[in-house]
């Protein structure tokens, strides 16, 4: 019968988490450029095991020019600290000495991996080239990756095994942001699924403790 505890504890265990991975999901809707999660088990584990999902989200128009959103697929880098983050959200604002930086202090790279530095009144041209007074100048930094599944979740984005991402062309939106791409609909079909694994889980807990109860009864008659 330890069989029937095992199994009822990786169901529930799993239930849970499912549970865990939507809630933070649903928590990230207004997040821009947030990419939601999805839980997956693998061979007969209890944990769950976590992958983003890459999806592109709605684009919303906002005409702030520090706002930047990549139309399909790519990464903008930034640098944070001592490395280099790959990241959706294009929620910039231009510090003082004209940098593009995220919300949590991540500076735009352009192409080189230099520091990308505009003036006040600076266009973005769909390939990604900051226009000064209507001259190209910089050019901000697009990378993709042959393998999404070497990414993993940072504060400003993701990280990348170095060498891993590469120079590509994409498109750039100017004055627009890429929008979570978490459906509430879609998460509260997964979190019903949850919740009904769960049951079965305790049902198989039930399930036990009956027939351990009528072991007992049984054996323990003279």
């Amino acid at each position: 019968m330890g069989g029937i505890v095992d199994a009822a504890a990786i169901i529930l265990s799993q239930a849970t988490q499912r549970v865990e991975i939507v809630s933070h999901n649903l928590a990230n809707t207004s997040t821009i450029g947030y990419k939601r999660r999805v839980g997956f088990a693998e061979s007969a584990g209890v944990k769950l095991s976590e992958r983003p999902d890459f999806s592109v989200g709605q684009l919303q128009t906002t005409g702030a020019p520090e706002h930047l959103a990549i139309a399909g697929q790519g990464f903008f880098a930034v640098r944070a600290g001592e490395e280099v983050l790959y990241t959706r959200q294009g929620r910039f604002v231009r510090d003082g000495e004209g940098r593009l930086t995220t919300p949590d202090g991540g500076v735009l790279l352009a192409e080189g991996g230099r520091e990308l530095i505009v003036e006040p009144g600076f266009e973005v041209a769909p390939n990604g080239v900051v226009l000064v007074r209507g001259e190209p100048g910089q050019k901000i930094a697009l990378v993709g990756f042959e393998d999404l599944s070497v990414l993993s979740p940072a504060a400003d984005g993701f990280r990348a095994p170095e060498g891993a991402a590469r120079a590509i062309d994409a498109t750039v939106r100017q004055g627009a942001l890429e929008a979570a791409n978490v459906a509430t609909g879609q998460e509260m079909i997964v979190m019903i699924e949850a919740l009904r694994r769960a049951e079965a889980g305790q049902r198989l807990v039930n399930v036990y403790d009956d027939l351990l109860g009528r072991a007992t009864t049984t054996f323990g008659q003279p």
